[in-house]
């Protein structure tokens, strides 16, 4: 299996100099790990979950006479960073401009880096508040030292990435994602998928043979685009539901 690492613009921003937290008022902060996130959401704290949630740190700050909520969840690994970010990230105004995935839209600035997701949402929409949430992010993230996720090839077309790609991990993310293709999963194991919203094409990993050939047996063989030794690359069902916003709105 051939992977493709991320490698965008690797300078940092002129911008983060001079900046410090110093700079920043923060009007509330509260913690949340493992469970105790049914504690800060409600409806939404499964789909965490399924992508190995464990932690999030939300603040409500004041920044250069702007408001923001900074929330930054902790995941197991970058890939399910990634994964609960690309089920958030749709009509990116600005996507993947630097050396990390990420999207900003009208109120929100996303981003996923290393092993965590983290969600800038200004109230504003000004020029001004979309200026400052790239500060904060630098500010609040350390995105030097960060573990870089591998692609696999065949998702590497469509760029940019973010609000294209999506890592999906259990039913709850499919789902969210593509319900269509639950018909073929139910009943099979499986590590990791990702899908291509615009060529509709999609990469599923089973965890071994006998789910491999039961996948295979399964899926029509007009849809079957290549099979390998651990992964199958297919064309995705016919879509039942269309979502372009994210789970909460976004």
């Amino acid at each position: 299996m051939k992977y493709f690492f991320l490698t965008l613009l690797s300078l940092l921003p002129l911008f983060a100099v001079g900046q410090s937290l110093s700079d920043i008022t923060i009007e509330k902060e509260r913690t949340f790990v493992g469970t105790g996130l049914y504690g800060f959401m409600n409806g939404g704290s499964d789909l965490y979950l399924e992508y190995g949630f464990e932690k999030l740190t939300t603040r409500d700050i004041k920044y250069k006479d702007e408001k923001y909520t900074i929330d930054i969840y902790e995941m197991s690994s970058p890939e399910n960073a990634f994964g609960i970010y690309s089920l958030h990230t749709f009509k990116c105004m600005r996507a993947d401009t630097l050396r990390f995935f990420n999207c900003l839209s009208a109120y929100q600035y996303q981003a996923a880096i290393g092993n965590k997701y983290v969600s800038i949402v200004f109230q504003s929409g000004s020029n001004k508040a979309k200026r400052n949430a790239d500060e904060l992010l630098y500010l609040y993230v350390d995105t030097l030292n960060m573990k870089r996720i591998a692609l696999p090839l065949e998702m590497t077309k469509e760029i940019p990435y973010s609000s294209s790609i999506k890592y999906l991990k259990g039913n709850l993310s499919i789902s969210n994602a593509q319900p269509s293709l639950l018909k073929w999963i139910e009943g099979i194991s499986f590590s990791d998928i990702w899908l291509a919203s615009k060529s509709n094409t999609i990469l599923i990993y089973p965890t071994d043979d006998k789910n491999m050939a039961k996948l295979i047996e399964r899926v029509p063989k007009e849809n079957i685009l290549k099979i390998e030794d651990k992964y199958v690359y297919l064309k995705c069902p016919k879509k039942e539901d269309s979502n372009d916003t994210g789970v909460f709105g976004f």
